[in-house]
This record gives structure tokens, C-alpha cells and sequence, in this order.
């Protein structure tokens, strides 16, 4: 299992910043927070009081869900269609308290958050971070989830001042939406906040997992001298405030922080990735001739080596453009007879895991396999538990799908039904794979085809019905086919489709299957075989079980049908939080998943192609008869020594591959005397 360098350095960080109240102002971390029993939160012998309206479950500190450290704090409030505002927040900071936020200085908030899955649809507004100036007034600083029917849901910075006023029934104002937020995904939110409601000079910034979104000057707020009960400074409070009808929600929230610099409100788990940087390539050849470009000299990334960035090109302008092999050489052709400028288009792709991802099993070092842990590299702390019986084993292999960008997978040793291993994951009921969007995809090496290799299942028993629902993605015994077959609670099998026999043993496939929900615990499946779906679109009912683990490799009897488990290899990993198209399977069986969600930059290599200058030819001489002469021109070309009596009609006396120059040519048929 790999060490998280970063998680303690975060631990530090946080235990430094509890000693000094210099710059930390306040802490809300779930892993050290008590719930008192008026629901108020504890943590440093501080209180933080709540807000609430409506009727709001009571606050709990959750074990399962949690961005850093083990623990994280889980609101959640009602469905309420009557326009009655539900509502359940802390104040992290008072606008009275001497180091909150005043009209005469700044503060950094900092947060994670993650909404519960499934998420129902949003009928109106869901605030979960504002800056509040008093009541009954809008607040001047918020973030919201706006009205959305369907995930990805969207994300707004909203502000007030006196040009719109604080009357919550005129609009505010949007600086910044960005529909981005999936279900079941943690966010680091830093909001920088500098309150002033005269002069244009106030000022607020908003980065999201590291990336700067907003960094807007102007009025913030509103003059408490001219505002009946406006406070003189601001309210900071995290939850869920539906003031208006809306479906019900879950949301957790960690590592809340008050600061006054970005350094220490943004001491989380970091999932910062930086854009690549690419510029303008320029590269010569000559007429009919070919030239390769390393594209590692035009392009590059500050988190990702350059051997794992991922390359590709486009657009060729007067002929044509090809990536070698290497993965980073791009090799131009120019068009027949062409001579002038010549250009295409390359783009790099940095590594970054996508936010829809679950989790995600590389392998990849420093993990290792000698505490029976799969690091999660997800980011979401969502590991994964190695098992071997009997005489089965695991192993990380250095047999992998693509050297470029890999260099580990998880080799399962089966021996019939004397042994086997297998990887497995609980997943909690919160995000229900029966009822809910979701991706599984991952790469799959074969030993043989001698008996049944269970790649996902979702069941309590070993598969092929007799044990409830289940759910099953395997090659079948003697067949080198990918299977799909699903046992409903009757143990009724109501989908059995195959791929063609080509999924061989011995050679690396990519498999993937996905559930696109359209109704209660209904949906559409579809599978995949190296990036092209096989099988019809099947629309499904299910019930799937989810109280023992989901098992790659096997299924969940350790007592039964264990040949069934897995005998090969297996690498990259991932199940997703949404449905997949068809475009992203076909990405995701060309690359790793940890570039799946990387950033790209673009840009353009210049060809410069020119025409050989004309051959020379000199130092004519007669020796023996035979006539000889120097021939000198540009290299790296074929030449042609021709010779007429009319120059009309010429005979070809000799056709060169590229030589060195110059070169002698003999004509030894002359005969000549002197």
C-alpha cells in the first residue's frame, strides 16, 4: 500500500495550524468534531453554532465518507414541495467575532464537500457556502447548486451589493457557473473574500481542486449604515439551504478552515494538475521527403514526466502526419512534389484522474502487495482488499498493456478449485449501483481458456444464479469470448449476451460495462470489448446486492465454484460515478485511466519544405577511354545520370539510392581514344 506523504503532511498542517492562531482562525475537521446534543459541532473547545429551518436530519459525523483523514460531517435535509425553506448550516465565523470577517480586512475558506449519491434532481437553488450579512437580507457571497434535472449538476459564484441590494427577491448576480459537479465526488473549494461596499475595491477569488475559477474586483456587500440589521462584517456558513421547493439532498463536508492566507486554507489533499504547456514546433525537409519530430522538445508538464504524457496529432496541411510507435515522434509526409509551407496539429494530454471516477486500481509503485492493500488512486480513499485461499495467489506483474504509460498490473494465480485470489470493495448502499449511473472498465489478461474467469461481479454467491440477484462480466470456458449475464431475484437470467471469440488468452483486451439509469432501479446496459459495444442495449430491473463486497477477479463464495475466480492478469481499474459514452470507452481502451482526466494543450509544428537545388557537374575526364565526371548537389536524394545526342530523347545511365556527395560517375561504354 503506498504511503500518503501528502495526508501527513496535511495532519501537520492542520495539528501547526490548531497551535497558532496567527492564521488559522478556525478548523471544522470531522475526524476530531463531537455533535453535541443540540447538534451544535465541537472541535478545539470551540463551539460552531447551527442554522436551521425546516426539518433537517440531525448532523453526524460520517466514517465512510471523508476527503482526509477517516471522518467527515454528513447534513442532510427533506424533500419539501411547499416553498418552506429547508435549511441546516453551521457558522464556521461570526461577523462579530474579532478575527472573522469584517469590511476592513480578507479571510480565506476553506472546505471539501462531496453530494451524496443518487442525487435527485434540483427543482430550484441548494446554497452550501455563504457569507451573510444579517437578517432578512441575501447574502452578498454564495456558492450554489442551481436548478438541474440531471447530473453533471451546476456549480455558480454568486455575489450581492447595493447595486441589486440585499432584498433577497431581486436576483443576485452570477460571476462565475460551471456545470461540473457529479454525485459522489469530493470538490476542495478555497473562496478568498476581501468585503467592501464603496469604491470598487472589494475583491473575491474561487479556486476548485486547485484551478482558479474566478478572481473578480468590485463592490461586496452592502453599507450597514444605510441597511436596517445589516451586520458590519460577515457570517461564514457551510451546510445545505434550500430556501425555496426542492427535492431532498445529502451532502458531507471536511476540512472546513478559516485562514488568512491560501497556504493554509487550502491544506487538503491536494488534486491540483497544472495544464501542459505546448508551443509552436518548426521542423525542415525537402522535396518528397519525410521528416520525424520529437515532440517532447515542444511540449511539457509540471506534475507529469514527459515519457507519460500522452500525445496526438492532427490537421495536416499539404500531406500527411503519423505518431511512431515511440508515442512522442511524429513523422510528416509531405505531399508529392510539394514545396512550401506545411503544418499539423499536436496535442498533449498530462496525467489527472477524472472527478466522475469512484476509484481506480493502477498497481502502479510504489503500491505493493505485502499488506493485502490496493491503493485507491482515486484520490478517494476508497482501497481495495487483496484475498488468496488455498493454494491461489497475487502478485504485481510487469506484463502490461502499454509500457508507455504503465508498468505494473495484478496477476491472480487460480489452480482449478484448490486455490485462487481475487480484489474486492465494499461499496455502501449511498451510492446504489442499482439505481444510479455508473462505469466499470479495466484491461484483462487471460492464462488460458480451461475454465470460467469471473473479470466484475455484484452478487453474494458464485455466480450463474441460485443466490439471488447477480450480476456477472466474464470470459467463458473454452471460448474466447466476453460474457455478460445477469440473474435477476428470481434467479431468472434475463441477460446473456457475448462478444465475437476475440477476446484470446494470452493477449490484453479492455472490457467495460455500463448502467445508465432511467427509471427506479431500471436502466440500460451496455458492454464493451476493447473500446466497440458488443451485445444489444438491454434494458434491465435489478435489485443489486450490496451488502458483501463488489469483486474483480471472482465472485463471493470462497467455498464454491472457486475456478471460476480469475487466472491471468488484470490492471487499470475503475468504476465511475456516471454513464460513460461510447467516445470515452473507445478514449479509455487507447490510455491509461490516470490520463483519462488530464488536461490537453494545443498548438502547431511548421514545416518548411524546399526543393533540391540543381546538380552540378564538373571535372569531366577521358582515362582509358572511359569518360567520367564529378556530380555535386543536396544530399539525402536518389539521383538519375541521363545522356541523349538530341535532347529530346535520353537514356538513363544510372539511378542512385541517396549517396555521399559528390560522387564519380564512369561511363564505361563510351570508348573513347585519345
Amino acid at each position: 500500500m503506498k504511503v500518503n506523504a501528502f495526508a501527513l503532511l496535511v495532519a501537520f498542517a492542520l495539528f501547526a495550524a490548531s497551535e497558532s492562531s496567527a492564521t488559522v482562525y478556525r478548523i471544522l475537521t470531522g475526524d476530531n468534531t463531537a455533535i453535541n446534543p443540540d447538534w451544535s459541532a465541537s472541535e478545539n473547545s470551540r463551539t460552531f453554532q447551527t442554522v436551521i429551518s425546516g426539518s433537517p436530519s440531525k448532523p453526524w459525523i460520517s466514517s465512510t465518507q471523508h476527503f482526509s483523514g477517516a471522518y467527515s460531517i454528513g447534513i442532510q435535509v427533506p424533500t419539501d414541495n411547499s416553498g418552506e425553506k429547508e435549511r441546516f448550516e453551521y457558522t464556521i465565523a461570526h461577523a462579530s467575532d474579532p478575527d472573522g470577517l469584517h469590511f476592513d480586512n480578507a479571510r480565506y475558506s476553506g472546505f471539501a464537500f462531496k453530494l451524496a449519491s443518487p442525487a435527485s434532481s434540483f427543482g430550484s437553488s441548494m446554497l452550501f457556502w455563504q457569507a451573510w450579512q444579517g437578517s432578512p437580507w441575501g447574502p452578498p457571497a454564495s456558492l450554489k447548486l442551481t436548478a438541474n434535472s440531471s447530473s453533471p449538476y451546476t456549480i455558480g459564484l454568486y455575489i450581492r451589493n447595493t447595486t441589486n441590494g440585499p432584498d433577497s427577491a431581486v436576483s443576485d448576480t452570477k460571476l462565475w457557473s460551471s456545470q461540473m459537479i457529479q454525485p459522489d465526488t469530493w470538490y476542495a473549494v478555497v473562496v478568498y473574500l476581501s468585503p467592501r461596499y464603496t469604491n470598487g475595491n472589494g475583491n473575491i477569488k474561487l479556486w476548485i481542486n486547485g484551478t482558479q475559477q474566478v478572481n473578480w474586483t468590485g463592490n461586496i456587500g452592502y453599507d450597514p449604515s444605510l441597511v436596517t440589521n445589516a451586520y458590519d462584517g460577515l457570517d461564514i456558513k457551510n451546510g445545505i439551504y434550500q430556501p425555496d421547493a426542492n427535492n431532498g439532498h445529502t451532502m458531507y463536508f471536511d476540512q472546513l478552515l478559516l485562514a488568512s492566507s491560501y497556504a493554509e486554507a487550502s491544506t487538503l489533499p491536494s488534486y491540483t494538475n497544472n495544464p501542459p504547456t505546448a508551443v509552436p514546433g518548426n521542423a525542415s525537409t525537402r522535396e518528397n521527403a519525410l521528416v520525424d519530430f520529437n515532440l517532447w522538445t515542444v511540449a511539457n508538464d509540471f506534475e507529469t514526466p514527459s515519457a507519460k504524457c500522452l500525445f496526438s496529432v492532427s490537421e495536416a496541411t499539404n500531406g500527411s502526419v503519423a505518431l511512431l510507435p515511440d508515442g512522442h515522434t511524429a513523422r510528416f509526409t509531405p505531399a508529392t512534389n510539394f514545396v512550401g509551407t506545411a503544418s499539423y496539429t499536436y496535442t498533449v494530454t498530462d496525467m489527472g484522474e477524472d472527478p466522475r471516477t469512484y476509484l481506480h486500481y493502477s498497481f502502479e509503485p510504489p503500491d505493493n502487495t505485502t499488506d493485502g492493500i490496493v491503493t485507491d488512486d482515486s484520490g478517494n480513499g476508497r482501497d481495495g482488499t487483496l484475498l488468496a485461499i488455498g493454494s491461489g495467489a497475487f502478485a504485481y506483474s510487469t506484463n502490461i498493456f502499454s509500457p508507455a504509460f504503465n508498468s505494473a498490473s495484478l496477476e491472480l494465480t487460480q489452480s482449478g478449485t484448490s486455490g485462487a485470489a481475487c480484489l474486492s470493495r465494499l461499496i455502501p448502499t449511498q451510492f446504489n449501483l442499482s439505481d444510479s449511473d455508473w462505469t466499470f472498465a479495466g484491461w484483462f489478461q487471460r492464462t488460458a481458456t480451461t475454465d470460467h474467469d469471473f473479470l466484475f461481479y455484484v452478487g453474494a454467491d458464485n455466480g450463474f444464479g441460485g443466490g439471488g440477484d447477480e450480476l456477472q462480466l466474464d470470459c467463458p470456458n473454452q471460448s474466447s469470448t466476453l460474457r455478460l449475464q445477469h440473474y435477476n431475484t428470481n434467479n431468472v437470467l434475463d441477460v446473456d449476451f457475448s462478444s465475437a471469440a476475440t477476446a484470446t488468452a494470452g493477449q490484453w483486451h479492455h472490457a467495460a460495462l455500463v448502467f445508465q439509469r432511467t427509471n427506479t432501479n431500471t436502466g440500460l446496459l451496455r458492454a464493451y470489448l476493447d473500446g466497440a459495444q458488443f451485445g444489444p442495449t438491454t434494458n434491465v430491473a435489478w435489485v443489486l446486492q450490496q451488502l458483501q463486497p463488489v469483486v474483480f477477479g471472482g465472485h463471493n463464495s470462497t467455498t464454491s465454484a472457486i475456478d471460476r475466480w480469475f487466472n491471468g492478469r488484470l490492471d487499470d481499474l475503475v468504476l465511475f460515478t456516471n454513464a460513460l459514452s461510447a467516445s470515452e470507452i473507445s478514449s479509455l481502451a487507447t490510455h491509461t485511466v490516470g490520463s483519462f482526466g488530464g488536461f490537453h494543450a494545443t498548438n502547431t509544428v511548421s514545416i518548411a519544405v524546399t526543393a533540391y537545388a540543381r546538380p552540378t557537374l564538373s571535372n569531366l575526364t577521358l582515362t582509358n577511354g572511359s569518360r567520367s565526371l564529378l556530380v555535386s548537389g543536396d544530399a539525402g536524394v536518389g539521383y538519375t545520370i541521363q545522356t541523349s545526342t538530341n535532347l529530346t530523347d535520353w537514356i538513363s545511365l544510372l539511378t542512385t539510392n541517396p549517396v555521399a556527395l559528390p560522387f564519380r560517375f564512369v561511363d564505361a561504354t563510351s570508348n573513347d581514344s585519345a
